[in-house]
Formats: C-alpha cells, sequence, structure tokens
C-alpha cells in the first residue's frame, strides 16, 4: 500500500518551487562563542545535473557567548553566502488531494564570506566557510515554503575549526506580475 500511495501522490517536479525571496535564522550551534543572526536572500532555478537551486543570501548577526546568563551579546557580523541545492526528495504528502502540501528532503552545498568586528573566533575578523546542510522542506507550487538544514561548517581562516549550522527559512515565491497586453 505503501508503494501505491507514493505513485499515486503528486510528483515533486508538479510542485517544484519557483524564484523566491527568503528570509531566516541562522546560528552555530554549540558551547562557547557562536554566531546568530538573520538572513535574507533569493533562490532561482537551474538545472546542473542534480542540483536545481541557486540561492545568494546576505547575513548578519553578532557573537553570542552561550555560557552567559545575560547580555551575552558582542560584536557584528556581516556575510555573503552563495548555495547550490539538489532537487528535492518527496517524503510523503499531507492535506488534502486537490491541495497537497509535499515534505522533501534535499541537500544544500554552501559556501560563505563573513566580516566582524571583536570577532571572537580563532580565525580573526574575517574568514570563509564550506558547509553541507543535510534539510528538511515544505514543497508546494506557488506558496509559502519552510526549511530547516543543519550541517556541519568549515569555518577556514588563520586557523580551520569545525561547526554545526543550523539555519531555518522562509521562501517567499516571486510573482511574476499581470500578463502584458
Amino acid at each position: 500500500m505503501l508503494v501505491v500511495t507514493g505513485a499515486l501522490s503528486t510528483p515533486v517536479v508538479a510542485q517544484e518551487r519557483g524564484p523566491a525571496w527568503t528570509l531566516g535564522l541562522s546560528a552555530t550551534v554549540g558551547e562557547g562563542w557562536q554566531m546568530e543572526g538573520g538572513e535574507i536572500g533569493t533562490v532561482r532555478n537551474i538545472a546542473l545535473g542534480p542540483i536545481r537551486h541557486i540561492s545568494l543570501t546576505g547575513r548578519f548577526g553578532s557573537f553570542q557567548d552561550e555560557g552567559a546568563a545575560f547580555f551575552g551579546g558582542d560584536g557584528f557580523i556581516f556575510g555573503l553566502a552563495l548555495g547550490l541545492t539538489t532537487k528535492p526528495w518527496q517524503i510523503f504528502t499531507v492535506g488534502a488531494e486537490n491541495n497537497p502540501l509535499g515534505v522533501a528532503l534535499d541537500l544544500t552545498f554552501e559556501g560563505a564570506g563573513y566580516l566582524a568586528n571583536d570577532s571572537h573566533f580563532p580565525q580573526g575578523n574575517s574568514w570563509g566557510s564550506v558547509s553541507v546542510l543535510p534539510g528538511v522542506r515544505t514543497v508546494k507550487t506557488g506558496d509559502f515554503c519552510f526549511s530547516v538544514m543543519m550541517g556541519p561548517t568549515w569555518f577556514l581562516g588563520s586557523e580551520t575549526t569545525l561547526r554545526t549550522f543550523l539555519a531555518f527559512h522562509i521562501e517567499v515565491p516571486i510573482g511574476r506580475g499581470p500578463p502584458a497586453p
């Protein structure tokens, strides 16, 4: 029955997301000083083998001392990230038959560059990062989408460190506007 249900559900291709704006929260997780902040960016469709989407995201935030009880923030961080995301692999569908919401898994490969003042990281005030971020997302054509990604991030600079990166995104589709007369 599970195979039949999967075969009869709306295919992911019919639910692929289009161009969108993204808003989100991102952070490294762990003890000591961590990055926490917001994101804003854009996602576009591409066809590059298994890669289906490209994103450009601006990040802004601060360093947070996870050991502090109060007022653990310090400094300012700005980053620019370029991500490549695979085609979503649908794991199940929920909702009405005429308006289904797919839940899918995908994988994002991301490279980012950061500038900071008063950095608490061993890389100093400027560094880069490379991330592999497995994600869970909702998939629905022309509607808001949500995603959560979490995975390893290597911070590269005067010293290389490995941290866990966590991001939550809301994607707002970009309207195409009325047709030309």
